[in-house]
């Protein structure tokens, strides 16, 4: 975010404009705010600050270039110092106003000192930024601006202190707050990070209240959705927690997109368990594709059902050599489909996933 912010500061008149001090405070001045490297620039500005102290026609220029300057170089609590002596300037321009509040938003999240004010100052920043787009009228570019350089990292810092406050408290209301300020924020400005913390704060707020998974499923199939790129993790706890609904069409659906996008064996042998009774010639080849993915291992639980299915249901009353060549059959079929010339890449489950493992009976 922050380097979003040094970089497209679209409101921000560039301040080093030669201000009419005259002789040795206009060269000071101007060798500060011309100073490349940040550090430097930082000090030659309090330098300036405490030579010029009595001099209150610069405080404004001064002090919003002491803050962007502390900022920039991840100083933040010469940040909160300065920020805050600029928004008690009267009259300050609304292009200046949510440039500072996103700064002292950012600081006072980041070194924790008041989380209160990081929450304010990012709802000032939600508020103004808003407001601003209106302004805009259709100009798009610069609304998507505004939405990617304050409005999406405001909600984000929002979501993030409910996401930590949500964790402590015995009701899940601070978590769903948390995951609807992250949806909101991945709304204006998709970003894998916003994804992530999506996902994970739909998991969380599952795990604090069960009762909640209408919002986390919710949350997790509108991701899996407006994703650039399909996850398969999506796809498999949006399964899961169809399944955890009885609702075994969707469950089914979403774990076959899973598979489909990440052939793993454990994904295999649960949709062969799912699909033994309705469909069991299907539920024969995801137990044959999970058995070959599960390098072959005949102690597997995806062989075992194999085999019980296949003698046991499907063959059941054929001849023992019948019986044995259609297992074969069902081997070398199994194998085409994945298309064991190429390396398959084995993971382990996503934690997320092997703790939301649900009964599929």
């Amino acid at each position: 975010m922050m380097k979003k912010i040094s970089i497209l500061i679209i409101f921000t008149l560039i301040l080093s404009v030669s201000i009419a001090y005259g002789g040795e405070k206009q060269d000071l001045w101007l060798k500060a705010v011309s100073e490349k490297d940040g550090k430097v620039r930082l000090q030659l500005l309090e330098d300036f600050a405490i030579k010029y102290s009595k001099d209150k026609r610069f405080f404004k220029n001064l002090n919003i270039n002491l803050t962007k300057t502390a900022y920039l170089i991840r100083n933040f609590d010469k940040t909160i110092e300065y920020g805050e002596k600029v928004i008690s300037i009267e009259d300050l321009e609304d292009n200046y106003k949510i440039e500072i509040y996103i700064y002292l938003a950012n600081s006072y999240n980041v070194t924790k000192r008041d989380m209160d004010k990081a929450f304010q100052y990012a709802g000032l920043v939600i508020d103004l930024a808003k407001k601003i787009k209106k302004s805009f009228g259709d100009d798009n570019k610069l609304k998507n601006q505004i939405n990617s350089i304050y409005l999406s990292p405001a909600l984000s810092i929002q979501s993030l202190i409910l996401y930590s406050k949500g964790k402590d408290d015995d009701n899940s209301g601070a978590l769903k707050d948390a995951l609807a300020k992250s949806i909101e924020a991945f709304e204006l400005d998709t970003s894998k990070r916003t994804e992530k913390r999506i996902f994970s704060f739909a998991i969380a707020l599952y795990r604090k209240d069960p009762l909640m998974i209408d919002d986390s499923l919710a949350a997790v199939e509108k991701l899996f959705t407006a994703s650039e790129e399909s996850n398969h993790r999506y796809a498999y706890l949006v399964g899961q927690w169809y399944l955890k609904k009885k609702d075994r069409e969707n469950a089914i659906k979403f774990i076959t997109t899973s598979y489909d996008l990440n052939k793993k064996a454990n994904i295999a042998t649960k949709l062969g368990q799912l699909l033994h009774k309705t469909a069991p010639q299907k539920a024969v080849e995801y137990f044959a594709e999970a058995f070959l993915l599960d390098e072959s291992d005949k102690e597997s639980n995806a062989y075992k059902y194999l085999r019980q299915l296949w003698y046991n249901k499907l063959a059941k009353g054929k001849p023992q050599a019948e019986q044995d060549s259609g297992f074969d059959e069902i081997l070398k079929l199994a194998k085409a489909r994945l298309n064991p010339d190429s390396e398959t890449e084995m993971e382990e489950t996503p934690e997320e996933e092997s703790e939301a493992k649900i009964d599929s009976n």
